[in-house]
């Protein structure tokens, strides 16, 4: 009988671990940009361990532009390859505040931190040091170009993408809706496409490219050649949970970059560079992203 009984105990205390350890091993990935909290309260004319990465992760954004600067002695100096916070560091900060409406002070505090490290789209918020909302010239498209072909590569398997297909549909024809663009899916082996997507981990997929950075981070990215990748170390959902971030949100944030769209400052726009998890309000766009899609190619279709 007592057997029994600690057996009666022991099953629901294995059922509660089992629905424990998910959410566990989901509080322990490490967020790639979790250094900048180690920054805390670092400001100019200190020497910091850890302000390099700082500095490549403003570079890779669009803020830090001009990384060599002459010293007192005369001498050029990259300043991305060293941990001193300089004038350079100080205004980029201060260019990411003024960006994100948070409050300028040139300095890290917790405001900036805590907006520095959301995830993010991998795309520069700044492109050409400022000058207009494209991307690349690479990536905006002739006005013989109206009928965009599309393949998704399947070599890499991510679960809950399994509508993948439906998934991106949908964020096609959003697209489609406000533009003078069509939108098809071709088999992985066509030949005649011009866009492609898939999912990417840490290695790159070409010279230069850096891939992903794991979990949180950077969640996906678009290139001006066509090719939007998913980070497939995320957890992805189209109908996500508190710890997911929803498919169809970042395709439809994804395929804008792949019509030439930048980022916006707009928070409620789709083409804002910050994502959150758990949400599915920015499948929708914004009336500004619209206005930034007339801005290339003229108005919508009626």
């Amino acid at each position: 009988m007592a057997a029994s009984s600690s057996k009666l105990l022991v099953l629901p205390f294995l059922t509660f671990l089992v629905l424990l350890i998910p959410s566990i091993q989901s509080n322990l990935v490490k967020n790639p940009f979790g250094f900048i909290q180690d920054l805390h309260g670092s400001q100019k004319g200190q020497t910091v361990k850890g302000l390099t990465d700082l500095k490549l992760y403003l570079e890779k954004f669009g803020y830090l532009n001009n990384n060599i600067q002459v010293n007192n002695e005369g001498n050029n100096k990259n300043h991305t390859k060293d941990d001193e916070f300089d004038d350079s560091l100080e205004s980029a900060i201060k260019r990411y505040q003024r960006r994100y409406g948070l409050n300028v002070t040139g300095g890290l505090g917790a405001e900036t931190e805590n907006m520095m490290m959301k995830p993010r789209c991998g795309q520069p918020d700044i492109i050409n040091n400022g000058a207009g909302i494209k991307i690349n010239l690479n990536a905006i498209w002739p006005a013989t170009q109206n009928h965009l072909k599309y393949r998704i590569l399947t070599g890499v398997q991510v679960p809950g993408t399994e509508d993948l297909k439906s998934v991106l549909s949908r964020a096609f024809n959003r697209w489609a809706k406000v533009s003078r663009f069509t939108f098809e899916e071709v088999p992985e082996n066509a030949e005649n496409f011009q866009l492609e997507i898939g999912f990417h981990d840490y290695n790159g997929l070409f010279p230069g490219d850096t891939g992903f950075d794991g979990r949180f981070g950077t969640t996906a990215h678009a290139t001006p050649d066509g090719k939007f990748h998913y980070d497939k170390d995320e957890d992805w959902s189209s109908n996500p949970g508190p710890d997911a971030i929803d498919l169809e949100s970042i395709a439809v944030h994804e395929i804008g970059h792949l019509l030439g769209l930048g980022h916006s400052i707009v928070p409620e726009a789709v083409m804002y560079g910050i994502f959150v998890y758990g949400t599915t309000t920015k499948r929708d766009l914004h009336p500004s992203d619209i206005e930034a899609l007339t801005a290339i190619y003229g108005p919508i279709r009626s």
